[in-house]
C-alpha cells in the first residue's frame, strides 16, 4: 500500500466525521497532536460505522477515546441483533506500522474488565454507557465484536498470538467474540467495496422454476449448494439486509444445517425453509428457452433478507474443508422478489414478515408433546392454568405459568449443574429434539404436575431473592449475581432436596414458609464470590465463566462442600426484605 491509499482513508474519515468528533478533553494541545485525536477518533467511529451500519452521527457517538479509556476507543451495542462492537483505533501515518504488543495487551485487559464490569477502571466516557453496555452483557445472546483498526500493514506473530489465545478463551464454551483485524489494506477496500455505499448483483440460475402471476414480479426454484457457497465466498455477510445481516451467531442452528450436509445432502431442500432474496430489479434472460426446468435471472441490487444461517453456513462449509461433492448435490429452495413496481415499503415488509415466521422454533414445537398436555390437564384440575403456547407466555399469575418458567425451574432442580448452565446460556437448546434428552429428562410422563408448580413457585422466590442482590452489587460483584443466577437456583435446590417436593401429601404451602431464602440465596452468593476468587482469579471473565459446564461443576461441587463443613464465608450481601413475591 502507498501513501496515496492512506490520504484517501484520511479524506474520507475527515469528510465523514468533520465536525462530529468531541475533542473537547484536548483543547489545550498542539495543532499537530490535536489532528492526531481527531483522525484516531475518526478511525474508530469509521469502523464502528463501516461494520454495524449506523449513520456518522451515532458512529461518532460511540467513541470513548481518552485518558483511562483502558485500550477501548469505542463502544457500540446494536441492541436489535444483539452485537456489542469493541474498538481499538491507531492512526500510523507512515501506512506500515502497526500496534505495539502493550496496546495489543492493553485492549484485551480493558476487554476482561469491560465484561466484569469494573467499571471504576474507565473514563466518564464509557461511563456514560453504563446502563447500555449492562444491557448487553447481560442478555446471553448478545455476541462481540473486537475491532481493531489501523493505518498500517503488518501485525506480528506476537500480536497474533495474544489474540488468538483472547479469542480461545473467550469462545471456550461457543462462539461470543470474534475479532477483526481492521487494517489499511482492509479500510481502503472499504472505501471501494461494493457493501459501502453500493450494491450486489447476481446472476442466478434457477432449477424447476416458476413464477408468481400477479402484481409483483416473482420468480421461485432451486440452486445448488455450489452456487450459494460461491455467493458467500465473494460477498459474505454483505449479502444480508441490515435487519438481519449479523444472524450468523446461532451455532444449534448451523450445526444441524451442517450435519444434513455432510450426512443427508440429497434432504437438504426437504429439511430446510431456503432463501428469499428482494432484488431492486429483476430479468429473467432467455437461457432455457420457455421451459421451466432451467432458467438464468439477472438480479440487481440484491438482499438476502431470510436465510442467512442457510446461506453463511453453506458457505463456511466450504471454507472450513468441506467437502464439494455434498455440496453438489444439495438443491436450496430460493425466492426472488423484485421490488421495481412495489411500494417503496414493500421490500421492509418482505423482510419483516419473513422473519416473524422464523420465530416458530423449538420452543414451539413442545405443544405437540402429549406430556405437555398431560401436565397442563392435571393442572387444570387444581385450577392452574399451565400455558403451553407461546402468546400466553407473559400471562403468569398466582395460580398460571408457561412452558419456559417450567423449563427453567425444572432445568435448575436437575442434580447435574449442566441443565442449569443451558438454562442461562442457550434455554432453547432444552427445546431441540422433544423425543430426545435433555427435554425428555426435564418433561417426561413420571414427572407430576403439581411437582413442577411447586418449582416454579419455589423458583419465582429465588429470583426475587436474586433481583434484590441484583440492587444491592455492583460492578464484578453484579456480574456475578446477573450471570450466576440460574447455578444460584441450582445451588438452592439442591439444599432443598427437590425429591421432597414429590410427596402429594406434602403441605407445600406451610412448607414453603419455613424457608429462609433470603438467607440461603445470600450465603450460597457470598461462597460463589469467595470460590471464583480463589479457584479462578480474580481476572476470569464472568459472563464466560457461567457457559462453561466443567467451570461451573467445578464450582458447585467446591461451594458444596463448604456448605457440607458449615463454612462461614466471610464476605456477606446488605440485609434485604423479603416481601410477598405474587
Amino acid at each position: 500500500m502507498s501513501i496515496v491509499e492512506l490520504n484517501q482513508v484520511k479524506n474520507k474519515i475527515e469528510t465523514n466525521f468533520d465536525g462530529l468528533i468531541d475533542l473537547n478533553d484536548v483543547k489545550k494541545v498542539d495543532s499537530k497532536s490535536k489532528n492526531n485525536f481527531f483522525l484516531t477518533r475518526s478511525l474508530a467511529a469509521y469502523s464502528i460505522g463501516y461494520f454495524a451500519e449506523v449513520e456518522n452521527e451515532i458512529a461518532a457517538n460511540s467513541v470513548v477515546d481518552g485518558a483511562q479509556d483502558n485500550g477501548i476507543d469505542a463502544i457500540y451495542f446494536n441492541e436489535k441483533m444483539k452485537i456489542l462492537y469493541i474498538v481499538q483505533s491507531k492512526w500510523k501515518y507512515d501506512g506500515k506500522s502497526e500496534p505495539s504488543n502493550g496496546e495489543v495487551k492493553k485492549l484485551i485487559g480493558g476487554i476482561k474488565d469491560l465484561l466484569n464490569q469494573r467499571f471504576d477502571r474507565f473514563n466518564d466516557k464509557v461511563n456514560s454507557k453504563k446502563s447500555t453496555i449492562k444491557e448487553a452483557l447481560y442478555d446471553p445472546k448478545t455476541k462481540c465484536k473486537i475491532i481493531i483498526a489501523y493505518t498500517g500493514l503488518n501485525f506480528s506473530t506476537e500480536n497474533n498470538k495474544d489474540v488468538e489465545d483472547f479469542v480461545n478463551e473467550m469462545n471456550d464454551t461457543s462462539e461470543l467474540v470474534s475479532v477483526i483485524v481492521f487494517n489499511l489494506k482492509k479500510l481502503h477496500e472499504s472505501l471501494i467495496s461494493k457493501s459501502y455505499g453500493s450494491t450486489i448483483d447476481l446472476n442466478i440460475d434457477l432449477s424447476d422454476w416458476g413464477m408468481k402471476k400477479e402484481s409483483k414480479n416473482a420468480y421461485y426454484g432451486q440452486v445448488s449448494g455450489i452456487e450459494v457457497a460461491e455467493w458467500w465466498k465473494n460477498y459474505n455477510n454483505n449479502l444480508f439486509a441490515k435487519n438481519i445481516r449479523e444472524l450468523l451467531g446461532d451455532s444449534s442452528i448451523n450445526n444441524e444445517i451442517t450435519k444434513t450436509i455432510e450426512n443427508e445432502p440429497d434432504n437438504f431442500w426437504y429439511y430446510n425453509n431456503g432463501i428469499t432474496i428482494v432484488c431492486k430489479s429483476l430479468t429473467k434472460s432467455i437461457a432455457g428457452g420457455t421451459t421451466h426446468s432451467y432458467g438464468h435471472f439477472d438480479c440487481k441490487a440484491i438482499s438476502i433478507v431470510n436465510g442467512a444461517q442457510t446461506v453463511g453456513t453453506i458457505g463456511k462449509y466450504l471454507e472450513k474443508g468441506g467437502l464439494k461433492h455434498n455440496l453438489e448435490k444439495i438443491s436450496v429452495s430460493v425466492r426472488l422478489i423484485s421490488l421495481e413496481n412495489s411500494d417503496r415499503d414493500f421490500g421492509k415488509y418482505v423482510a419483516r414478515n419473513n422473519n416473524r415466521q422464523n420465530e416458530i422454533k423449538n420452543r414451539d414445537l413442545v405443544v405437540f408433546d402429549p406430556v405437555q398436555q398431560k401436565i397442563q390437564t392435571e393442572l387444570a384440575i387444581d385450577g392452574i392454568s399451565y400455558h403451553i403456547l407461546r402468546s400466553f407466555e407473559e400471562k403468569k399469575g398466582q395460580k398460571s405459568f408457561d412452558v419456559t418458567e417450567s423449563t427453567i425451574a425444572l432445568a435448575c432442580s436437575m442434580s447435574d449443574s449442566n441443565y442449569s448452565v443451558q438454562a442461562k446460556g442457550n434455554l432453547g437448546s432444552l427445546w431441540d429434539d422433544i423425543d430426545k434428552p435433555p427435554y425428555k429428562i426435564l418433561f417426561n410422563r413420571s414427572i407430576p404436575g403439581y411437582y413442577i408448580w411447586r418449582c416454579v413457585q419455589i423458583q419465582r422466590k429465588i429470583d426475587f431473592e436474586i433481583e434484590s442482590l441484583k440492587r444491592e452489587t455492583s460492578n464484578r460483584d453484579n456480574a456475578i449475581v446477573v450471570h450466576g443466577n440460574r447455578i444460584l437456583s441450582h445451588l438452592f435446590f439442591t439444599d432443598l432436596n427437590p425429591g421432597n417436593l414429590k410427596d402429594i401429601d406434602l403441605d407445600f404451602d406451610e412448607f414453603i414458609e419455613t424457608i429462609d431464602f433470603k438467607s440461603k440465596i445470600n450465603t450460597s452468593y457470598s461462597l460463589m464470590v469467595e470460590v471464583i476468587s480463589d479457584i479462578f482469579g480474580d481476572n476470569t471473565v464472568i459472563p464466560i465463566l457461567f457457559k462453561n459446564n466443567q467451570k461451573c461443576k467445578i464450582l458447585v461441587e467446591k461451594i458444596n462442600e463448604k456448605i457440607d463443613q458449615n463454612y462461614v464465608p466471610s464476605y456477606v450481601p446488605k440485609q434485604h426484605r423479603l416481601t410477598d413475591y405474587f
